[in-house]
């Protein structure tokens, strides 16, 4: 998974984009998060995807990616952050 494209974190940007929160060509990631934030969805939250975007981050886009570990914890992190966004079926 050298470049990151097949990262866990896309699931957690394809539920946003269910009710209708779609990110603009222009947003980063963290920009896009940012914009929700301020509109605080009442059927979804933001919380805890600091941490899981900056290892999407890394995986992306640092030379020396990110350790198994690392990425077993982004996985965790989007399951758990999908679980409590009512996506259960498709942890």
């Amino acid at each position: 998974m050298a470049s990151g494209t097949d990262s866990a974190f896309y699931a957690v940007e394809k539920r946003l984009n269910e009710p209708g929160l779609v990110r603009r060509p222009w947003e980063t990631l963290a920009g896009w998060i940012k914009r929700v934030e301020h509109i605080r969805p009442p059927v979804l939250s933001t919380e805890g995807l600091s941490p899981i975007l900056n290892l999407h981050y890394r995986l992306r886009f640092d030379p020396r990616g990110i350790t198994e570990e690392e990425e077993a914890a982004l996985e965790s992190g989007v399951q758990a952050w999908l679980k409590n966004n009512g996506d259960e079926a498709r942890v």
